[in-house]
């Protein structure tokens, strides 16, 4: 397959089957046919170092990267630079849309990050997770996985391991008090039947429910 891809840090697929590429080269788009490069210079990303991408229901195109976070809508660029939101210094670096329409983001921020994630309502409200109002140990998210089944919120949480949220209660999960292997949990995934994947620097790790 001749294509742009250079060197890549992450892959990410949408519902219509188009597949992203990211890397420190720009957003490089495969819709099948044809192949597709955004570029500070060709388009109004403010960096070429991408760090997330993200479609949502309404196919809005979410790119973060280290000088920002922009939202493709069609024609209409959205850089969130004149509003008061936690993108507004942050990147995105992996997006969720729920059943109820509510986008939920992680976050980075190059020092000192005080945010972890938002959450945009699908009425526009931003709401933040953080160590101010969130029993975390850090706002240096890896990944993180919304089981919508049982209402629970999963964090990898840098140089800590994982965090998990039932809506009540918040719990901390280290090598220190758990069987997570490592303080490095790089990604996490979720399949059919509610186990948590995770793979972390010391190996895989599978959380199931019903143990």
């Amino acid at each position: 397959m001749n294509s742009p891809v250079r060197w890549q840090t992450g892959i990410y697929a949408d519902a219509a089957g188009s597949v992203y590429f990211e890397g420190f080269h720009g957003l490089v788009q495969y819709d099948g046919k044809v192949w597709t490069t955004l570029t500070k210079d060709n388009s109004k990303l403010p960096s070429d170092r991408v760090m997330g991408i993200f479609v949502d229901s309404r196919k809005r195109l979410w790119v973060g990267t280290d000088k920002g976070t922009v939202r493709f809508d069609g024609a209409v660029v959205e850089d969130f630079q004149g509003t008061d939101n936690p993108l507004k210094q942050a990147a995105i670096t992996k997006g969720y849309e729920d059943k109820d329409g509510t986008l939920w983001f992680a976050l980075y921020e190059k020092k000192n990050p005080v945010n972890a994630m938002a959450k945009l309502s699908k009425d526009g409200v931003w709401t933040v997770i953080n160590t101010e109002n969130a029993m975390i140990p850090n706002n240096s998210v890896q990944d993180f996985v919304v089981d919508e089944v049982r209402q629970v919120l999963w964090l990898s949480v840098h140089n800590v391991g994982l965090c998990r949220f039932d809506g009540k209660t918040w719990g901390t999960f280290t090598p220190e008090n758990s069987k997570v292997p490592s303080t490095v949990v790089e990604d996490l995934a979720l399949d059919a039947g509610g186990r948590l994947w995770c793979a972390t620097f010391a190996g895989l790790l599978r959380i199931d429910p019903a143990e």
